[in-house]
């Protein structure tokens, strides 16, 4: 489970937010049985893009995680000693779930600059492999949203 951040420190117990926005509540005890790890403390920041693709052909696929991984490779702003993925992870709904990782060590700007290029990238690639980006639940629920966005 990943936690956003730490909310408040007591004698017997700590609050944390989970990145889902939760409190979640743990007796102190536990914090001297088991290793914590402090994401902010890391040299670098993760990047994780998750996406659905639609895809008509294995070959496809095969072809869009070939290209992606020699992107990611080729790319001055991916940390070359840290893991860099590029996976399906899951079929949900009759679209193929795109998992890509990887890491930046350097500034924030530059930071978003590969998360926008790698999004653009992931899009470029998918279309020239003739795919397409699966609808999100999201963006379904915007589509079918009444007109002037208000209660009905």
């Amino acid at each position: 489970m990943l936690f956003r951040s730490v909310q408040a420190i007591g004698l017997f117990q700590t609050e944390l937010l989970t990145a889902d926005g939760e409190p979640l509540y743990l007796p102190n005890g536990l914090f001297t049985h088991s290793a914590v790890v402090n994401g902010s403390r890391r040299p670098h920041r993760r990047l994780v893009l998750e996406v659905g693709l639609l895809l008509e052909r294995r070959e496809q696929a095969e072809a869009i995680v070939a290209d992606l991984r020699h992107w990611l490779a080729g790319n001055p702003l991916v940390h070359p000693d840290l893991p860099r993925r590029v996976a399906f992870t899951a079929l949900t709904d009759g679209a193929l779930r795109l998992r890509v990782e990887c890491a930046h060590q350097g500034e924030l700007e530059e930071f978003h600059a590969l998360r926008q290029d790698l999004l653009l990238e992931v899009n470029d690639t998918v279309l020239r492999q003739g795919g397409t980006l699966a609808p999100t639940m999201e963006s379904s629920a915007l589509k079918s949203a009444p007109a002037g966005g208000g209660r009905p």
